[in-house]
């Protein structure tokens, strides 16, 4: 398909090419693309410029108009007038964007098809590219941590609503390619940065449980608020949360006295303590928790987890709850209004 004129006109541009040199060389009609292209007829939206890829020599030829005679430099090639030299810049000036036009135009297909490509690999629960994909039963390819959450409830396809098991594998080859995709640069900006988050999540999870699993009392009580809000990528588990939390508990972490305290007392993620449930929460109470604090307050003002109705003591918990620094006003407001209620029982009682 080579151009027998030009000698470097494969398919593109070969009309173009042959306007362009055309006051140069006489020329004879291109036989291989029929000075059109692809064999076709092509015709040229009029904003589109001529390329050329020669060089600068054959232009010092172009036939001066009568009443040129500005001459700029005299060569082998003959005269070189101002106007032949403008036109020898223009030429180079539309050459230049037509070749980024057409590298603009090659590079928005390659990633519209990229991004086609990416769309195959979508998890469609969540409907953004896993971090950890794998294979269900039916044949789909799933983010991990969503599929199991759907599996715990459902025992169909989320993709064909047909029956399918509860059996999960591994998508090694999905994943390397997702990962190629997206650090291709070729993959929508929106599915990207999806990807990007989560994955930067799933480091920030890995260096927790590290830490977690070396004794870390701080990172323990973290680990547990990631499975208690399904945070980090991790599907929402009470009972890890809770397991999670004592481990915290006994190595002393405050925050996790507190949690583990109200995960007794409500039985969440296992059953309900009540014993030990308030002694958690008045060891967190004792050392200044708001939580824990508010906790006894509601526990005392309704006769909750098996305390008397104490409105007195309630009362003191909640000013302990006010005029605590860190209490923020989220907070100041609801025991507030749980103070004025307070009020309305004691003069109900009264």
């Amino acid at each position: 398909w080579l151009c027998p004129i030009t000698l470097f006109c494969l398919i593109y541009d070969c009309d173009s090419t042959h306007r362009i040199v055309a006051n140069v060389v006489p020329l004879q009609p291109c036989t291989a693309c029929d000075m059109s292209g692809r064999g076709k007829k092509r015709t040229r939206s009029s904003d589109e410029e001529a390329p050329f890829d020669g060089d600068d020599t054959e232009f010092l030829n172009i036939k001066d108009e009568p009443d040129d005679k500005v001459v700029v430099a005299e060569g082998e090639s003959g005269r070189i007038t101002l106007r032949a030299k403008t036109k020898l810049a223009e030429n180079k000036a539309k050459l230049a964007e037509s070749k980024a036009k057409r590298a603009e135009n090659k590079v928005r297909r390659v990633s519209g098809v990229m991004d086609s490509i990416a769309d195959c690999w979508l998890c469609p629960i969540t409907l953004e590219l896993p971090i950890d994909p794998v294979t269900a039963e039916d044949g789909k390819i799933y983010e991990r941590s969503a599929i199991e959450q759907w599996l715990r409830d459902h025992n169909t396809s989320p993709s064909t609503n047909s029956p399918i098991g509860p059996r999960l594998f591994p998508a090694p080859q999905a994943k390397a390619t997702i990962e190629a995709l997206v650090k291709s640069g070729a993959v929508a900006d929106d599915k990207a940065t999806a990807w990007k988050a989560k994955l930067a999540d799933q480091e920030e999870l890995r260096k927790l449980r590290e830490a977690a699993d070396g004794g870390e009392g701080q990172a323990m009580n973290e680990l547990g608020i990631c499975y208690a809000q399904g945070e980090l990528g991790l599907t929402q588990d009470y009972m890890q949360a809770r397991s999670w939390y004592e481990a915290a508990a006994a190595k002393n972490n405050l925050a996790a006295i507190v949690n583990y305290g109200w995960y007794l007392l409500n039985g969440q993620g296992g059953s309900i303590n009540i014993g030990l449930g308030m002694y958690f929460t008045t060891l967190g109470a004792v050392k200044g928790k708001l939580t824990a604090m508010e906790t006894l307050g509601r526990g005392f003002q309704f006769a909750y987890y098996g305390l008397p109705m104490d409105l007195a003591k309630a009362k003191y918990w909640y000013e302990k709850v006010i005029n605590h620094p860190d209490c923020k006003n989220y907070r100041k407001t609801r025991v507030t209004e749980n103070l004025e209620y307070l009020a309305l029982q004691a003069d109900d009682e009264a």
